[in-house]
């Protein structure tokens, strides 16, 4: 099984537990418990001897509590099924992956390329950007990230990205994340 049927499964899955766990299935669950007003068993001369004490029977009543199921409003899902809890971020944190990054110097300017893969079945439309920071957190750079042909639009599949990274350090070892600016949706 590939790491991408692997991927499918566990989404699947997934949305399979978020759709039960959303009132798709409605069920009154019951718990049943016994009250005892019995001590806990203590160490007695039968037990150190080797002889098993005897249960004895309790007139005890049986205690029923209702549970309501857990309703709520149906969750919205894309158009793969996938339930959309944050609007703003579902289709950059889901279907987006960047890959392949090289930060470099050329000439007076400091780069990044790379691809990034989306695995939604349409283009993506949004915006995002690289930010480099030091062990301390502060920001020391940072670049809007275009596809090869300039735009920001993320066709389905493996697209190559650049961008241009304002800063007057090399930050070509530091840490550094790419975030959303603007929401990632397909046209719709």
């Amino acid at each position: 099984m590939t790491s991408m049927s692997r991927r499918r499964a566990g989404a699947l899955s997934l949305i399979l537990a978020i759709l039960l766990m959303s009132g798709c299935v409605s069920q009154q669950t019951r718990l049943t418990s016994v009250l005892s007003n019995t001590d806990a068993p203590t160490a007695t001369a039968e037990t150190d001897t080797g002889t098993t004490p005897e249960p004895v029977a309790t007139d005890e009543p049986l205690v029923e509590m209702l549970i309501p199921s857990i309703t709520g409003a149906a969750k919205q899902s894309d158009g793969l099924g996938m339930v959309i809890l944050d609007p703003e971020t579902h289709y950059f944190s889901t279907y987006l992956r960047f890959t392949e990054l090289r930060v470099y110097e050329h000439e007076n300017g400091v780069f990044l390329d790379g691809v990034c893969i989306n695995s939604y079945f349409e283009p993506l439309y949004g915006k995002a950007k690289i930010v480099f920071f030091d062990e301390n957190g502060v920001e020391y750079g940072y670049g809007d990230i275009h596809t090869a042909d300039g735009g920001t639009v993320l066709a389905s599949g493996r697209s190559l990205i650049y961008a241009e990274i304002l800063t007057e350090v090399d930050v070509q070892l530091m840490d550094f994340v790419i975030i959303q600016v603007e929401s990632y949706a397909p046209k719709s």
